[in-house]
């Protein structure tokens, strides 16, 4: 045999004895064995290959390989152009022949027998590799995402910040249409705080939810005791209609709510879980079957996202008291209001800004008269009782926006009013003055006065650049300083012994006061006629003042047709229940209830507007002391009262009708009333009431005929008939309510309930105020007052 023949056949050999090998290889193997033409026609298959493609031997080597691969990876052409330079390793999807695919990995490599080229492939399975690489590949996901939040923790104090992060990676990561952390509210009710939503699905942020997962008790114990609910199907758990329906409105298919607790202390051994929220996955665009590991991570972000509530509380706490502490440190400890320190650094940044702005600033020190004299006498604690009734007053007088109250030396204080001229000031100085009067803090070594008083400094302008706070400061103690020496001087301490009053006050007084004055100034003491003097003004629209909880409104009736109504009486009683009775005082009084009591002051008749006005003992009364008529924070600041409805009217006057038999001075009463600005009209009764004598518009009615009353009632409801007078309050006077200016022996006539400052439109509003606080049921038709 020729040698090149025999060489050839040997290789021959060689090479079937080799693909031998491999057939008896590929039936002893897991492994996939195909044989291929170069067209990929499959000619050999081992078993295992048909059991791992679900065909019969004939249908499989019937196909291509190209059949066994997925679409779009059936490129054939490419790994066998690469197989022919050598063997190549290469990994892609197959398919079985039910249509499910799983991963392999390919080994291929090309044989020639002859002419004949084979292509062997070795195909393995790699399915469970695949998914150990991709359960890694979760479990490192996983990781990062806890270690950035756990980052951003340690990193950021800030619970919005790490709320927001957290749910946007969460989404991600879960590929979840919506996550949320939801805050949960008294009674169950709660919203969400944060949301991370897909585009095109509406936000839940700003929904208050009320739906029964919240607030049955039942889901809440659960939710409490740390229990999951996942829902892979909202129309297939059994949820409640109401649920069903708010689900719906957002889309949503499936559900995952896990429960954020909180752990807090109760004792040092007992520690209970809080519910604080919960963290809510929707799925909107299909079902979703929520897995352990997917639930069992987010368990872990739970946990963190509790930590980073717990570290946002203890922060905030932190910076509580370290506010409160910078607080405490610009307070004064005995009075709590600010100290030196903080009056300094306030004014200069207010100095500053009225600066800027060219707007004035004052200042005002007081000092508390002969303080060192009241320590030596009373004791130290005596002192800092009296420093803090000081301080409490002049805080709760002082409320303009901007003020500060400070303790300024020993027994010296201050304030700062931004946007405050002179003039204001001393009303501010005035009324503190005569509150701290009516403290009547004892005090026998003052050289003034037998209770403690004190001088004031005022200092005000617009800051320039040629003045300075330090000027300002000096200004202010200057003038203090004069006004302790202007004190000294012209104010010997008051006698305990009365002084006669002065003529023109006298000359006011009825003959028969006069004789019994002495009589009256004893029944001033009855804590009746202090009742009568306190109803007087309440029922004019003024209130009861405390220099500890400020003004004390009375909006309700005052008088009835007998006596006094029981708004007033349940109001009065409330007033003598107060620990403050004696310390109360009416609305632009200097004098408190106090005084009345115990004897050391009467009650006169202002020489100029005529309101009763208490005399204190071992005063002289001159007309500037009417702090009623003559103080603008007393007499024309009206808390509260609503604005008096806008007519089409031509004349300003205030129109007043009366009904009742004319006065013989009806011509003197209607000129005063013109000059005063009042339109009164006299009806001398009932029926001379009609349409042509009525004004077109009228403030007020005011029925001085002795009437019964039901006759009042029955007038009143004659009057409102009419359309001029169907919201007008209607005064009926009688003689059988509560007298209320017995001291000067005076009874009231129908000058007293028109002419200012307490009459006319003041009354009227006063009485409108009244009846739009009162019920439909119970508002009055006729309004009874005394005469």
């Amino acid at each position: 045999m020729p040698y090149g023949l025999s060489k050839n056949l040997s290789r021959i050999n060689q090479l079937e004895e080799q693909l031998n090998w491999y057939k008896l290889l590929s039936e002893n193997t897991h492994d996939i064995i195909l044989f291929l033409q170069p067209n990929g026609k499959i000619t050999k298959a081992n078993n295992a290959a048909l059991k791992a493609y679900g065909y019969a031997g004939e249908e499989l080597l019937a196909l291509n390989i190209q059949h066994l691969q997925v679409p779009e990876m059936a490129d054939f052409n490419q790994p066998i152009n690469e197989a022919e330079r050598e063997e190549i390793v290469f990994e892609t999807l197959h398919l079985r022949k039910d249509g499910s695919s799983f991963p392999v990995e390919i080994t291929t490599k090309i044989i020639e027998i002859g002419e004949e080229k084979i292509i062997l492939n070795i195909i393995r399975d790699i399915t469970e590799q695949k998914q150990i690489e991709q359960l890694l590949a979760q479990q490192c996901a996983k990781e990062r995402l806890i270690g950035s939040i756990q980052e951003r923790i340690r990193q950021s104090l800030s619970l919005p910040e790490i709320l927001h992060s957290t749910v946007a990676e969460l989404r991600d990561f879960m590929q979840a249409d919506r996550v949320i952390v939801h805050r949960f509210l008294a009674e169950g009710k709660g919203f969400p705080v944060v949301e991370a939503v897909a585009p095109g699905l509406p936000s839940m942020l700003k929904f208050i939810i009320h739906y029964p997962y919240i607030l049955e008790k039942k889901y809440l114990c659960q939710y409490q005791e740390g229990k999951i609910l996942a829902i892979p199907d909202i129309h297939h758990a059994g949820l409640d209609v109401r649920l069903i329906q708010l689900l719906t409105f957002f889309n949503i298919k499936a559900r995952l709510v896990i429960p954020i607790l909180q752990k807090t202390t109760e004792s040092e051994i007992a520690v209970s879980n809080q519910l604080w929220g919960l963290l809510i996955l929707h799925q909107c665009s299909t079902s979703r079957q929520w897995q352990k590991s997917e639930i069992d991570l987010i368990k872990v972000i739970i946990t963190q996202i509790a930590i980073a509530i717990q570290q946002s509380e203890l922060n905030q706490q932190l910076q509580k008291v370290q506010e409160k502490l910078q607080q405490l440190a610009l307070l004064d400890p005995l009075t709590l209001i600010a100290n030196r320190s903080r009056f300094d650094e306030y004014l200069l940044s207010e100095w500053q800004r009225n600066l800027h702005k060219k707007t004035p600033i004052s200042v005002i020190i007081w000092q508390i008269d002969f303080f060192k004299q009241y320590n030596d006498t009373y004791g130290y604690s005596a002192g800092d009782r009296c420093l803090k009734q000081i301080a409490t007053t002049i805080r709760s007088t002082v409320n303009l926006s901007g003020a500060l109250i400070a303790r300024y030396n020993g027994g010296e204080f201050a304030a700062i009013l931004p946007n405050t001229e002179t003039e204001s000031a001393l009303l501010i100085v005035e009324e503190i003055r005569f509150r701290i009067k009516a403290l009547e803090i004892p005090h026998t070594n003052s050289k003034i006065s037998k209770f403690v008083t004190i001088s004031y400094g005022i200092a005000s302008t617009i800051p320039d650049r040629n003045s300075s706070p330090a000027q300002m400061i000096s200004d202010a103690e200057n003038a203090l300083c004069k006004t302790k020496k202007a004190r000294l001087s012209n104010h010997p301490k008051v006698s305990s012994h009365p002084l006669n009053l002065p003529n023109h006050f006298a000359s006011n007084q009825p003959q028969n006061s006069k004789k019994n004055h002495h009589n009256i100034n004893q029944k001033s003491t009855n804590i009746e006629l202090l009742m009568g003097y306190v109803a007087y003004y309440l029922s004019r629209g003024k209130s009861v003042l405390s220099s500890l909880s400020g003004p004390l409104y009375f909006r309700g009736l005052v008088y009835e047709y007998c006596g006094y109504h029981q708004d007033f009486q349940n109001f009065w009683t409330e007033l003598q229940q107060r620990r403050d009775f004696r310390e109360l005082y009416v609305e632009g009084d200097i004098d408190c209830f106090g005084n009345f009591l115990d004897g050391s002051c009467t009650v006169g008749s202002c020489a100029r507007c005529n309101l009763p006005i208490p005399i204190s003992e071992g005063s002289v009364y001159n007309v500037p002391n009417c702090t009623l008529c003559n103080h603008q924070f007393a007499s024309e600041k009206i808390a509260a009262l609503p604005a008096k409805k806008e007519f089409d009217r031509q004349s300003a006057k205030t129109s007043v009708v009366t009904i009742g038999t004319p006065p013989s001075d009806t011509r003197k009463l209607k000129k005063l009333f013109a000059i005063n600005g009042f339109e009164v009209t006299f009806l001398s009764k009932i029926e001379a009431v009609d349409d042509q004598f009525l004004p077109n518009v009228v403030d007020l009615v005011l029925i001085y005929a002795e009437i019964s009353e039901l006759q009042g009632k029955a007038w009143a409801e004659k009057l409102r008939c009419y359309q001029q007078l169907k919201e007008v309050p209607i005064v009926g006077l009688t003689s059988q309510a509560k007298f209320s200016l017995p001291w000067i022996n005076k009874t009231l006539g129908i000058e007293d309930y028109i002419l200012d400052p307490l009459g006319g439109e003041r009354l009227a509003n006063h009485l409108r105020q009244i009846c739009e606080l009162q019920s439909q049921i119970s508002a009055p038709a006729l309004y009874w007052f005394p005469c």
